[in-house]
């Protein structure tokens, strides 16, 4: 058999997805560029929402990897929820990955999808403590509002 040749259109953080009968994803709580957390170390729980085109069908065993900044193994789903290889046919997709991860510092993070014989990173984000993130908010306020209106 195959493999799959596929293109990633969205990639989505959000707290869930649920599934209308049509078909059609319902993304609930969906985040923001910055993964904000009250205090470290804390749990982050969401999901991770992938959509697409199956360019040429085939098999596929679906992967999401997520690693810090110096490239350390934050959640791979091989290792938690190892997703059995599926055949996916010419058309549209979506998968979602359930991610679980400790959060010990501020910093950036990728989250790199296998889908066939390619990885590609589908979104980085910031994570960062929620009083870190007002201050540099109210800064920017602060700064823009020195500077007058834009002309």
């Amino acid at each position: 058999m195959s493999t799959a040749e596929i293109d990633i259109d969205a990639a989505v953080i959000c707290d869930d997805v649920r599934r209308e009968v049509t078909g059609k994803a319902i993304l609930i709580g969906v985040w923001p560029l910055e993964l904000t957390v009250p205090n470290y170390p804390t749990e982050l729980f969401f999901c991770f929402h992938v959509e697409g085109a199956v360019i040429q069908s085939g098999q596929i065993e679906p992967r999401l990897v997520v690693r810090d900044e110096v490239g350390g193994t934050l959640f791979d789903s091989d290792v938690t929820a190892k997703m059995e290889p599926g055949q996916f046919v010419k058309g549209r997709f979506s998968i979602d990955f359930n991610v679980v991860f400790a959060a010990t510092r501020s910093g950036d993070v990728e989250f790199i999808v296998t889908m066939g014989g390619a990885s590609l990173v589908a979104a980085k984000r910031r994570i960062e403590l929620l009083d870190v993130l007002k201050k540099e908010r109210e800064a920017e306020r602060a700064t823009l509002s020195d500077n007058g209106p834009a002309s």
